[in-house]
Order: structure tokens, then sequence, then C-alpha cells
């Protein structure tokens, strides 16, 4: 749980700077089922909790492999 915020405004927040960088959204089995509430262009990848380390790793190449948002 965030404090001040919730997921999706933090992404709205994070939208807004100027600057484009990859994200990873780690989510909860409750908080999987808002995915849709995301705008496809906003993060590169999404991976449930619990999560496989080495999978998280994988990710986390990818997306800086590609710089911006490849996939979700």
């Amino acid at each position: 749980m965030m404090p001040r915020l919730n997921g999706y405004e933090f992404i709205e927040r994070v939208g807004t700077i100027p600057v484009k960088r990859p994200h990873i959204i780690v989510f909860t089995a409750a908080g999987k089922r808002g995915v849709d509430k995301i705008p496809p262009d906003a993060i590169c990848a999404s991976i449930l909790k619990p999560f496989d380390l080495e999978k998280f790793i994988e990710l986390i190449g990818e997306c800086l492999d590609h710089g911006e948002m490849p996939h979700k």
C-alpha cells in the first residue's frame, strides 16, 4: 500500500514528467483487476506478486534494452 496516493494516481503523475523511462508495475492479486485503467503506453511491463526474482530481472533487462515502452 502506498501512503499518499494509489498506483493509478502515481502512474498519472509519472506520465507528466518530460523524460520518458520504462516502468514495470508490480501488482497484488487484488490490484491486477484494475490493469485496464492503465494507459497502454504508460508501462513497459507488469508482473504479479509473488513473482520469480529471475523473471523480474529479465523484465527489467527487456525494458532497459528497448528504452521506451516495448510491451505490457
